[in-house]
């Protein structure tokens, strides 16, 4: 039996879920998932607040430098087009969360300042691995900031819901992502429709004691008979060889 964060472990071990609001029901990440649609965003005091607050464009919290993915590289290309703040080793920049991710105090100093300074934040992956999307996403969706998402998740609408961040892989180039971000930088209504999702789900990364439940449930009601999924090669299905090996030149 496995327990990963991969979609198709036999027991799913995420970073975050989302929860439906009215039903109180789990709906994503899930292989079956059924979001609603995106909608305008009507409410004159977030508008008020982007533009009174949000007075920076992007920031970024790494303190592990030289990862798999070449995310220091993407990060480099996307400063010649706009303006990003790095905090931590990797950075100029300090803040408690850079220095010490289990200093809750400071974690929460820090999540203040994205939320009311910056309107993006980088959530790029240390390894681009199939399914593998960490706490960076989901900690930050519960705040008023879009995630700009570098991940090796194939199909993002089993974990987030649509039009809620915006991904690098959706892009033709770096210049055209810079682009769109600065348009949604001096365009607060559009900035705002990222947040519809808020009014019907919310986040929580207090995700063990679902997976242990569902583990708990599929060992007791373990059937020797009942076919069962079967791994030749682990190392193929979920080591190195589920990564993908990144260059390091973006356009």
């Amino acid at each position: 039996m496995t327990l990963t964060y991969r979609l198709d472990s036999d027991v799913f071990w995420n970073y975050g879920l989302f929860i439906d609001k009215e039903t109180g029901s789990i709906v994503a990440p899930s292989k079956y998932v059924k979001w609603r649609e995106p909608e305008a965003v009507d409410d004159p005091q977030l508008l008020k607040f982007i533009k009174q607050s949000k007075t920076k464009q992007a920031a970024w919290f790494l303190s592990h430098c030289g990862a798999k993915s070449f995310r220091d590289n993407l990060g480099t290309k996307i400063q010649e087009f706009m303006d990003v703040d790095i905090y931590g080793a990797c950075g100029n920049l300090t803040c408690p969360l850079s220095i010490d991710i289990y200093n809750t105090e400071g974690r929460q100093v820090c999540t203040d300042m994205l939320n009311t300074t910056y309107k993006f934040y980088f959530s790029f992956e240390n390894s681009i691995c199939t399914d593998y999307m960490t706490e960076k996403v989901f900690l930050n969706m519960d705040n008023y900031v879009i995630p700009i998402l570098y991940n090796g998740v194939t199909d993002m609408q089993h974990f987030l819901p649509p039009k809620s961040y915006i991904h690098v892989n959706d892009f033709n180039s770096i210049e055209e992502l810079a682009n769109y971000l600065k348009f949604l930088d001096i365009n607060p209504q559009e900035y705002a429709n990222y947040f519809w999702w808020k009014k019907y789900y919310k986040v929580t990364d207090n995700v063990h004691k679902y997976s242990y439940c569902d583990m708990c449930m599929k060992i007791n009601n373990w059937n020797v008979r009942k076919k069962r999924n079967q791994y030749l090669d682990v190392a193929e299905w979920f080591g190195h060889k589920a990564c993908y090996k990144m260059g390091n030149n973006f356009k």
